[in-house]
């Protein structure tokens, strides 16, 4: 890296892991911009390469552990094994070398790709569905706030039926999943609704691009988190898994005004 004029502020360096599905990797923001990352593919091997992958993304950058301003983590929810490897590596990193941490939403990493990729703007609302196997889904509603999210209604796991409750907990709000004037139209993202095709056959929404979480938007997200005065103690943070049960299903009195 070329060397700082006299008197230039050190950048300072996020490093972001994600392992909450079947694609993991990591990112290095500088600033909050991104500067590099690495993908990781094939189940969950890449739970046990993605620490490997971080410290090679860092070392390419002449970068050492203890020049990190912070790090990232996705919590969840998704893979069991690859939260609880990612969210403890997070937590050893910061610990060790004495920088700050931030845990975000996967699914609110989701929603942020497709802003990334332009497909949704400030203002939107954003329906993240991901598909949990075991007959579930794990759901989120998001508006977009330029480079960072806030969630509508919580995170969730949910069955099929329970699925099929949210979105007409949706439509009564007043969200239009169809082609329906004057409604707020979705933009969607996730592999859910591939998965589930017959489920989501009436939201008639843009995007769906984004199938899964990356690096990148987990690094944003923590960076905004961060830059707001929030932070995690590497202490105490654990991973959300969002089991599904019966006080999991839609809420209306959850879902705030935008």
């Amino acid at each position: 890296m070329a060397a700082l004029e006299a008197g230039t502020k050190p950048p300072r360096y996020l490093l972001a892991l994600e392992s909450s599905s079947a694609e993991g990797g990591a990112a290095l923001l500088a600033d909050g911009e991104p500067i590099a990352n690495v993908r990781l593919s094939g189940g969950l091997r890449h739970g046990r390469e993605l620490l490997p992958a971080a410290a090679g993304l860092l070392a390419r950058q002449g970068i050492v552990p203890a020049g990190l301003w912070a790090v990232g983590v996705s919590s969840g929810p998704g893979s069991y094994t690859g939260l609880r490897i990612g969210v403890m590596a997070a937590k050893a990193l910061a610990y060790a070398c004495g920088c700050r941490l931030a845990a975000v939403s996967s699914l609110a990493a989701v929603a942020l790709a497709l802003f990334r990729i332009g497909l949704a703007e400030t203002g939107d609302w954003v329906l993240t569905a991901v598909d949990a196997r075991r007959d579930e889904l794990y759901v989120g509603l998001y508006l977009m706030e330029g480079a960072g999210v806030r969630p509508l209604a919580e995170d969730r796991a949910l069955a099929p039926e329970e699925a099929r409750k949210f979105l007409d907990g949706l439509e009564q709000e007043g969200v239009g999943l169809g082609d329906e004037k004057g409604k707020r139209r979705l933009r969607l993202a996730g592999n859910g609704f591939s998965a589930y095709p017959e489920l989501f056959a009436r939201v008639n929404g843009e995007g769906a691009a984004i199938a899964l979480p990356d690096a990148i938007a987990v690094g944003q997200l923590a960076w905004v988190r961060l830059a707001s005065g929030q932070k995690d103690d590497p202490m105490f943070l654990q991973p959300k898994y969002l089991r599904r049960d019966a006080g999991n299903g839609w809420q209306r009195d959850r879902l705030i005004e935008a």
